[in-house]
């Protein structure tokens, strides 16, 4: 702590009355700081825990002139930005397409990239994106939910009719509109290579005789039951002359 202070207070010293960039590499549990003079390029950096309050008190807590505090947009949102704009500092968020980036490979840390964005906006070299208010960024958040569920039905329709195309399945007129009676349809559906498909499992079948008018006749009533299909092999015997290859 006492190193901190010190270190603190050798830059407040050095800078004097000269304005002073402050540049943020923000993450969930910390937030790397440095302080950036550019007249004579007079840097001091610090890494502390995570907190907008608390880091909006300790830079206007400082004995010098803050001209602008940056950093990067990411996850952690604008609300950093809303504490220190409370504060009455400037601030202004980056995107990160809108950074310059060298062609060379360079270190990288998180105190050299807090020092870059500082170096960078003290230059003229970043522009800031919009800060909306609370309210608006609400709306912007339910506008993209809507559009990533919206994406998402529509990749799930199109690989259900991949399947039932791959299956040899014709397709239900009902599909089209997507309703539940659509969904119910889907679970009946019968492949033309005489294959039920029956909550997701496959069971090959062979062919009922109440599908025909000659099979109702005598009793069978297979087509019309809603119930589960199961395999010849799992208790069903083959019909005989007159009966139905699925009952008892």
């Amino acid at each position: 702590m006492v190193k901190k202070a010190t270190r603190i207070s050798r830059f407040v010293a050095a800078v004097e009355d000269r304005p002073a960039y402050v540049g943020l590499d923000v993450h969930e549990k910390t937030y790397s700081v440095a302080l950036f003079e550019p007249v004579d390029g007079v840097v001091e950096t610090d890494t502390c825990p995570s907190g907008e309050e608390a880091l909006a008190e300790q830079l206007t807590g400082l004995r010098c002139q803050i001209a602008h505090v940056v950093y990067e947009s990411g996850p952690t949102g604008l609300a950093l930005a809303r504490a220190l704009e409370r504060a009455g500092l400037a601030v202004s968020v980056i995107a990160a397409s809108r950074i310059p980036r060298g062609y060379s490979a360079a270190a990288k840390s998180d105190q050299l990239d807090a020092v870059r964005l500082a170096n960078y906006f003290a230059r003229g070299l970043l522009r800031p994106i919009a800060i909306p208010a609370i309210e608006q960024e609400g709306y912007r958040a339910l506008v993209r939910r809507r559009k990533r569920i919206a994406e998402s039905r529509g990749k799930i329709k199109q690989k259900i009719k991949g399947f039932l195309l791959a299956s040899g399945i014709e397709e239900p007129a009902s599909l089209q509109k997507w309703s539940l009676a659509a969904s119910a349809t889907c679970r009946r559906c019968r492949s033309r290579r005489n294959t039920v498909w029956r909550y997701g499992a496959r069971v090959s079948v062979p062919a009922c005789r109440g599908q025909t008018a000659e099979g109702r006749d005598q009793g069978c009533n297979h087509a019309d039951a809603p119930g589960p299909v199961q395999a010849p092999d799992a208790g069903h015997r083959s019909g005989g002359d007159g009966g139905c290859a699925f009952s008892g």
